[in-house]
């Protein structure tokens, strides 16, 4: 787990993000990773128009977006090559998931409320 460590996204791009998860038994770049995770306020737009381009042509294969005032948790998957895109990637599948769910990644479920804040 790196927190706001760079991540190298092509020749011109290296987006520090909130957290980035690499696997161990991936022997990838090390600057790589299988999982990042933006904590969206007021980046929110940024996170959810611009970054996933840059993501997947990093070939992320998990992009999360924590929306914090919406309570989702947003996820970006499987990244494929896009012309239209400004990268020449994007994501194919984008899901959304409400409190009380979970997301899972790795082979684990996770809880959308963990990432969240206390509700109340």
């Amino acid at each position: 787990m790196r927190v706001q460590v760079p991540l190298q996204a092509g020749t011109h791009s290296e987006p520090e993000p909130d957290f980035a998860l690499r696997l161990a038994r991936e022997s990838r770049n090390p600057q790589s990773a299988e999982l990042v995770i933006e904590v969206a306020n007021t980046s929110l737009n940024y996170d959810r128009t611009v970054k996933p381009f840059i993501y997947a042509l990093a070939r992320v294969e998990f992009y999360w977006v924590v929306d914090l005032s919406g309570e989702v948790l947003e996820v970006f998957s499987e990244a494929v090559t896009d012309p239209a895109s400004p990268t020449g990637w994007s994501y194919a599948a984008i899901r959304r998931h409400q409190r009380g769910e979970d997301a899972a990644f790795a082979g684990r479920s996770l809880k959308v409320d963990d990432f969240l804040p206390p509700s109340g």
